[in-house]
């Protein structure tokens, strides 16, 4: 059976057979799609393999810094995202794992010479899980502060209703209480107050800012009760009082707790909480004793 020639062929010109070695060179390679998917079984196994790759979010991203997942990912987002379904008990031990050898890594290391290796090498666990659970170092850092941020929720809510008078021995054992407080966590609070001095880290700036915001917030709404219970006399700026000792009992804080080279034993926590005492009450009561 002959080929019916096209109408626009030009004039002289005839079509060719092309050769049958020609033709298997030229032969187009097979484009693998999900519509012709059931073609050949390379092209079943290519299809099947591309499928997996995206449920499993393992397809490095422009701008990821790591291997795995997908930038911007922090706390359990990471292994939602992955699976599709909401972490398993294991993988609430593995972020727990992690978070508690972030807190050692960040310690010996500080925020910005501390690596993922050093993090999984103190949780004894591969790079694949971190990124299930974390985006980066920085996603946990945060996970960290928010875990810190809701311990200290609980302190204040559990000394807001403390007695609305003015003591010196109350005061001394307060500001005792929170270096004690400090100390048990001085190695994180130093790193995350490093962390926010740095402008391009908002995120931790927010988180650090909360919490001391709440620490400031009670100690102005103790001195507004100590004015209006009659306690002490009238002072000209309560905001601006509370502030000043709050800073003062932070700066305090960071420099001699959170920067020693060694972990402050008890007697030298008492005598930095009985001198910031002192000056607390000298602040607010106006006596010399």
């Amino acid at each position: 059976m002959m080929a019916t020639l096209p109408a626009n062929l030009p004039i002289g010109l005839t079509p060719m057979k092309t050769p049958p070695f020609l033709r298997a060179k030229s032969r187009q390679p097979e484009v693998c799609t999900p519509d012709n998917a059931s073609g050949s079984q390379a092209c079943q196994a290519k299809m099947t393999l591309t499928s997996l790759l995206q449920s499993w979010s393992l397809r490095p991203t422009r701008g990821t810094p790591h291997r795995y997942g997908r930038a911007g990912m922090g706390q359990d987002a990471g292994a939602q995202a992955a699976t599709g379904l909401p972490p398993t008990r294991k993988g609430k031990a593995t972020r727990e794992k992690l978070l508690a050898a972030a807190a050692v890594a960040f310690g010996q290391h500080g925020y910005n010479a501390v690596r993922i290796t050093d993090i999984v090498a103190e949780a004894g666990i591969s790079h694949g899980l971190f990124y299930r659970h974390f985006a980066d170092k920085d996603a946990i850092l945060l996970a960290l502060l928010d875990q810190l941020n809701e311990e200290l929720r609980r302190t204040t809510a559990r000394t807001v209703g403390e007695a609305d008078s003015l003591s010196l021995e109350r005061l001394e054992a307060r500001n005792i209480q929170f270096f004690r407080d400090y100390r048990r966590d001085r190695l994180l609070l130093r790193v995350a107050r490093e962390a926010a001095a740095q402008q391009e880290h908002s995120d931790f700036r927010r988180v650090w800012l909360q919490m001391r915001d709440r620490f400031v917030a009670r100690t102005e709404r103790w001195l507004e009760r100590l004015v209006t219970s009659g306690a002490v006399p009238p002072l000209a700026d309560i905001s601006m009082v509370a502030e000043g000792l709050s800073s003062l009992t932070e700066q305090l804080a960071y420099v001699q707790v959170g920067l020693a080279a060694q972990e402050p034993d008890d007697a030298f926590i008492e005598r930095l909480g009985k001198a910031c005492g002192l000056i607390w009450y000298r602040t607010i009561s106006g006596q010399p004793q």
